[in-house]
């Protein structure tokens, strides 16, 4: 089957159900005929593999691997197709947040995406508060950087919001 056509197939599941990675790669397949994505989807299955919990796949993806964000060419297109962030190790927030996750995923360890403006990083949900990560910035918990208050003052706020509109400064909003 065409990626566009998987790609649909997908989209039309109930949100739970939809594989984040297959569809991001089946995206990349679009714009790049010649891959499969069965074959990243399977690196991925490897990078889970025996991780027992959030530092262990922090340890593997940034430090084993050594996944980072693109801070010289940021808007280079390959940042967005995440079968070329695999190979490549090296990406953006969102499509290094969607390696987190899905590696997650298959490793039974729970993340979420949470949507900061400007932004994008990866939630670990406890109880009732979302723990934000950068992905692209550090393997570290958000609090643990310079810009860390911020981003944690707005995602304790929303935690125990979902659903609602959590309204920065500046006007923005952000969904959780």
């Amino acid at each position: 089957m065409e990626a566009l056509g998987r790609f649909a197939q997908l989209a039309a599941l109930p949100e739970p159900s939809i594989d984040l990675a297959e569809a991001a790669l089946l995206i990349g397949a679009a714009g790049d005929p010649g891959i499969e994505p069965s074959r990243w989807l399977a690196e991925l299955e490897g990078y889970a593999a025996r991780l027992a919990d959030l530092g262990a796949l922090r340890h593997r993806l940034f430090a084993e691997l050594g996944f980072r964000g693109d801070t010289r060419n940021y808007y280079d297109p390959e940042n967005s197709f995440l079968h070329r962030v695999i190979a490549r190790r090296l990406g953006i927030p969102i499509t290094l947040s969607v390696l987190a996750i899905e590696v997650g995923r298959r490793a039974d360890i729970a993340l979420e995406a949470v949507g900061m403006p400007g932004h994008f990083l990866v939630g670990v949900p406890a109880d009732s508060a979302v723990t934000p990560l950068d992905a692209a910035v550090s393997p570290k918990a958000v609090s643990d950087h310079p810009v860390g208050g911020a981003y944690m003052a707005c995602c304790t706020m929303c935690a125990t919001r979902r659903s609602q509109p959590c309204s920065f400064p500046d006007g923005q909003q952000l969904w959780l």
